[in-house]
């Protein structure tokens, strides 16, 4: 794909599988970093220990085959979305957060759910990521306190329709938001 924000050099791609490694670096830097002021020290390390499989964790992005945003040659974000519509992983680095790459991504998603025929996105949303999901048209279902290795961390259940493209109508997704 092309630039889309040419001031950061900010491109969206495919995932490939040489990316496993920058991958965890990015998601282990947003839960670190990022996320710090909305959950407790145990929280983060459940949610991201440093001590993670590699070889399960590369196997996950194959799975999910992420869209990943890169500066020059750098990874600095990835989300993906599944033909369910459901979104798995949605990160940016605590580097690179709060600079338009989650609205790169998010859109990247949602011209893949139009591709794909998806109806709804949905996902388990951070407290940390909730006003960004808010922001994109999502609306919470249900508050949930899922335990990862024996820690609550609590998120929000998060859905989203996405509304048929009309011709014209770029930002249909959004119910024509600019």
């Amino acid at each position: 794909m092309s630039a889309i924000h040419p001031c950061l050099d900010l491109h969206i791609r495919r995932y490939r599988p040489a990316d496993a490694r920058a991958l965890f670096a990015v998601f282990h830097s947003a839960v670190h970093v990022t996320a710090r002021h909305d959950y407790r020290a145990d929280q983060l390390h459940a949610w991201a220990p440093k001590d993670m499989d590699p070889v399960a964790w590369a196997e996950h992005m194959e799975r999910i085959k992420p869209f990943v945003a890169q500066i020059g040659q750098m990874p600095v974000g990835y989300a993906d979305v599944q033909p369910n519509g459901c979104i798995d992983h949605f990160f940016v680095s605590g580097l690179h957060a709060r600079r338009g790459i989650g609205r790169a991504l998010m859109q990247a998603i949602e011209t893949e759910a139009m591709r794909l025929g998806i109806g709804e996105l949905w996902s388990h949303v951070s407290r940390t990521a909730q006003p960004f999901f808010e922001q994109a048209g999502f609306a919470v279902v249900e508050q949930r306190a899922p335990v990862r290795r024996g820690v609550v961390i609590p998120n929000a259940l998060m859905r989203r329709p996405m509304v048929a493209s009309t011709p014209g109508d770029r930002c249909t997704a959004r119910g024509g938001d600019p």
